[in-house]
């Protein structure tokens, strides 16, 4: 069966058997993600965990650039992640494991990716794509980035996080986020212009599978190049990448060995649970530094006002930046997207209030996988990571 369906590729010397052995992380599952669970179909890649935040999900303008395994009428408004998996094993020639979740990207630790052979950032949020290069080089896990602009041009490049090679965060843009698909597309049809995002996010999927397929099929392909597609002749240039000396990330790593699994989830394990936790196998006494991790005041972005208040920074939304004067006088359920942390308070254990010690290690900021380090009292670091939450990709492995 495999023969008959792959033969022209076996001729060309790709190793069908160990694409269909790859287990893709797939972060993005719009545009470029759509695209690429369509080439991955049809090249023999059939294990693929797909995590899109969107919870609203596809909407009628979407189904113009994204791949046409998703134009079904009842595709509307469900959940991005878990449509596409659903239509991906529905399509695929043989029997495959597409799963889907809906959650945010930066829930998502290194003992998580560590899971995968390759992580994928498809999102054209560029702070996602950034935190999930981070994670995936911590857990020493290839990334393949893919981005399209509002200009029709995009780029591809893969990293394999070699120590003298640059790194993702060394030539990422300086913006916060691309601009999503769907406003590319309608700002050109307001200017007249026909839109080619959809093109776009084809051409450079295609060349991201082309990327993929030959890593993993010659030991000696070189990475840390970057494919840019020109928007208006649609050709590829590459370039070689240059490191970044005074890069926050390459330039400053940090190796994580010999990771202490305990039991239990970030989601079901109290700040203060874990730290008796801790010091029972350390047999020491603790420090868990909590930097960065609580807002202390802003301004209500409805009234303006200044107001305090305690509650974890990671997890904050857009609605719970509104004063309780202004949210008894409207619902603002609806805003719930993620923003930064502002105006951190620098906070240790011992000062935390019994309250906040109930909190879960979710709420107070940490991802599911990730990497929680202490300090023993001979100044001596240690991470801890939890080992239930793995359950997170279940369905997965």
């Amino acid at each position: 069966m495999v023969k008959e369906l792959y033969s022209r590729e076996i001729a060309a010397g790709i190793d069908i058997e160990t694409m269909q052995r790859l287990k893709v992380f797939l972060g993005g599952a719009g545009n470029t993600g759509s695209h690429m669970v369509e080439h991955f179909l049809h090249n023999f890649v059939k294990n693929v965990f797909i995590v899109d935040f969107d919870k609203q999900g596809y909407e009628k303008h979407n189904f113009a650039h994204s791949s046409f395994l998703l134009h079904f009428p009842d595709d509307v408004n469900m959940p991005k992640a878990e449509t596409l998996a659903m239509r991906a094993n529905e399509k695929a020639l043989e029997k495959s494991n597409f799963v889907g979740k809906t959650m945010d990207v930066k829930d998502i630790g290194p003992n998580i990716l560590k899971h995968f052979d390759i992580v994928l950032g498809f999102f054209d949020n560029v702070s996602a794509r950034k935190h999930l290069y981070e994670m995936s080089r911590i857990a020493g896990v290839p990334f393949l980035e893919v981005g399209i602009s509002n200009k029709g041009s995009g780029q591809v490049q893969l990293f394999n996080h070699d120590k003298d090679a640059p790194c993702y965060c060394c030539t990422a843009p300086k913006v916060k986020s691309y601009q999503s698909c769907g406003i590319v597309y309608e700002n050109d049809l307001s200017k007249g212009i026909v839109p080619n995002t959809d093109i776009a996010g084809n051409m450079v999927t295609i060349k991201a599978m082309r990327e993929l397929m030959e890593y993993f099929s010659n030991p000696n392909y070189k990475c840390n190049i970057k494919h840019i597609l020109d928007g208006e002749t649609f050709t590829f240039k590459t370039y070689n990448m240059v490191k970044n000396s005074k890069c926050d990330v390459c330039a400053f790593d940090e190796q994580y060995d010999n990771i202490i699994e305990i039991a239990g989830s970030v989601n079901d394990t109290s700040f203060k649970s874990f730290k008796s936790q801790v010091e029972t196998v350390l047999k020491k006494p603790v420090e868990i530094c909590l930097s960065d991790v609580f807002v202390v005041t802003d301004n209500c972005p409805v009234c303006g006002k200044e107001h305090k208040f305690m509650k974890p920074g990671r997890k904050i939304t857009a609605s719970d930046l509104i004063c309780e004067k202004c949210r008894n006088q409207q619902s603002y359920d609806h805003m719930n997207d993620r923003i930064e942390a502002r105006n951190h308070s620098f906070t240790g254990f011992d000062e935390l209030t019994e309250e906040l010690q109930k909190l879960s290690l979710y709420q107070l900021g940490y991802a599911y996988g990730d990497n929680i380090i202490v300090k023993d009292s001979d100044d001596e670091q240690h991470i801890f990571t939890m080992k239930n939450d793995i359950k997170i990709i279940n369905k997965f492995i």
